[in-house]
């Protein structure tokens, strides 16, 4: 459902339509639990999981042409992500790479009561967007995602904001953005943390 013109919502840093549905189903559950309604459940309009079982072993994602790649799914470990989200958490597969991206992995434990992915550009795969910097893919998506007043987050890359259910960030050259179901943004950043170290 991508477009291929300029314009494609994914080459303004914009999610993929997984993703954004993701991010509504977020939100959703943001709204349900201030008003005493619980949080949404897993996989209602999230992407299809399957579970760490079924998928095949993570490995490079694809990029686009000429651009590098990097498997996000190696950048983290169960045992750190299980320690910063409480449950043992692994890593479902590699998704492909798609336009300003590089790689993305989702994780998720054994009931996807919690589950979250991390998607992250690299110089050489933001170089080929519209928006051909790590800082122009930042700064569209505090435009996007960031209102009037913008969750500015401190510790966390060169810069890091919290909106819409995603944690984005930049540091040097290199663009990540994290969201999830069952995760904190406390525990975003700190998985994004760990992402921006082995970059």
């Amino acid at each position: 459902m991508h477009s291929t013109a300029p314009s494609d919502r994914r080459s303004h840093a914009l999610p993929s339509w997984p993703r954004l549905v993701l991010a509504i189903v977020v939100g959703a559950g943001m709204v349900a639990a201030c008003s005493g309604g619980g949080t949404a459940a897993p996989g209602s309009g999230a992407p299809a999981a399957t579970s760490p079982a079924q998928s095949a072993a993570p490995g490079a994602t694809q990029a686009p042409a000429g651009g590098a790649t990097v498997d996000v799914c190696a950048l983290l470990s169960v045992a750190d992500v299980t320690a910063i989200t409480g449950k043992e958490t692994t890593p479902e597969a590699a998704a492909p790479a798609e336009d300003w991206s590089a790689g993305e992995c989702w994780w998720s434990d054994a009931t996807f009561s919690v589950r979250f992915g991390v998607t992250v550009g690299t110089p050489a795969s933001i170089g080929k967007s519209t928006s051909p910097t790590a800082k122009e893919q930042y700064d569209l998506s505090k435009l996007a995602f960031g209102g009037a007043s913008p969750d500015l987050l401190s510790g966390l890359g060169d810069e890091a904001f919290f909106g819409g259910g995603f944690v984005f960030t930049y540091k040097d050259g290199t663009f990540a953005e994290a969201l999830g179901v069952g995760v904190a943004k406390d525990q975003l950043i700190e998985i994004l943390k760990l992402v921006l170290a082995k970059l």
